[in-house]
């Protein structure tokens, strides 16, 4: 959304030779200070889980050195997490094809189902109607026209959660 995240209330943890210094926790302005720190390196450890929803930080401890009378800056870089997209299980979607495409009455012909189905499903049943008052069920079925003429061939496709998808095409047998 290109809004930044609020830093306010990020606890972090100074700690000198393994032991705690010092807690504290961010302002609004994603600031904080350890005030009369002595000269010495320190490692400063960010708690990730006081960042807000939706944020990391790839880091989570630094080393700082502070000097006599000095004081140190350091930039803590934090990331919006990539928006997570939730997709309902997709739905079957039949089709087919067949062999030969110009069969002949009496001639053998192959239909292969080509249906999609979500990853997290399977198909369960396919079921085939030839326009001639014959069925059919399978993934591959052979089937012989016993007339020439025009057949509207139906592939219903039905997966394992029970979604269903039908479609047809026109056989013209010679």
């Amino acid at each position: 959304s290109g809004r930044r995240p609020i830093l306010e209330g990020i606890r972090l943890t100074l700690l000198r030779d393994g032991r705690t210094v010092a807690e504290a926790r961010t302002r609004s302005d994603g600031s904080l200070q350890f005030p009369d720190l002595a000269p010495g390196t320190y490692e400063l450890v960010l708690d990730a889980a006081s960042l807000p929803p939706g944020v990391i930080a790839p880091e989570v401890r630094r080393s700082v050195t502070v000097g006599e009378g000095e004081w140190d800056v350091v930039e803590w870089t934090v990331q919006a997490l990539p928006p997570v997209i939730f997709f309902d299980a997709l739905k079957p979607s039949a089709a087919f094809t067949y062999v030969p495409q110009a069969p002949r009455a009496g001639e053998p012909v192959v239909f292969r189902e080509r249906a999609t189905v979500d990853i997290r499903r399977r198909v369960a049943s396919w079921v085939w109607e030839f326009g001639d008052g014959h069925r059919a069920e399978g993934p591959e079925v052979t089937h012989v026209f016993a007339e020439p003429g025009a057949y509207r061939v139906t592939l219903t496709v039905t997966d394992s959660a029970g979604d269903w998808d039908a479609v047809s095409a026109v056989v013209k047998v010679q």
